[in-house]
């Protein structure tokens, strides 16, 4: 499982910092360090209007799937959540060094990912509770 988990946290790293998405989808990683990033880029603001849906929904995937590894490995929700937010942030940080923006919509992004799993686990450990209990109470009537 850990390495697993290594290579997604590599593949994120990969898909995020490379500096074209589409020229990696074509099989060409392209990264260009730049020692003196621009901090005013730091997690932007802008319109709603202007985010992209599919690159939104990349980041929810890409932290859904993260934090559902962590989870399984670690056992602790909490900490897993905790654990996947932080690597974003760092991500989005380490962006500027590559020559991209660190968006704070990215961020908002991996924290629906994130927060996604967490509520689906325990509503599916709500749902197994509940379905036990009404089990046992319909065999003592």
């Amino acid at each position: 499982m850990g390495f697993l988990i290594l290579g997604w946290l590599s593949f994120i790293f990969v898909v995020t910092c490379t500096k074209n998405v589409t020229t990696l989808l074509e099989g060409k990683a392209d990264f260009s360090f730049v020692p003196d990033p621009q901090w005013s880029g730091l997690f932007k603001v802008y319109p709603i209007s202007d985010i992209s849906i599919v690159e939104f929904f990349g980041h929810f995937m890409m932290f859904f799937i993260l934090t559902t590894l962590l989870v399984a490995l670690l056992k602790k929700i909490t900490i897993a959540c905790l654990l996947a937010f932080m690597y974003g942030v760092i991500i989005e940080v380490l962006q500027l060094y590559f020559g991209r923006g660190a968006e704070l919509y990215d961020i908002i992004a991996n924290l629906v990912g994130i927060v996604a799993v967490g509520l689906l686990i325990r509503v599916a450990k709500y749902s197994t509770k509940g379905d036990s209990v009404s089990t046992v109470k319909q065999k003592t009537s």
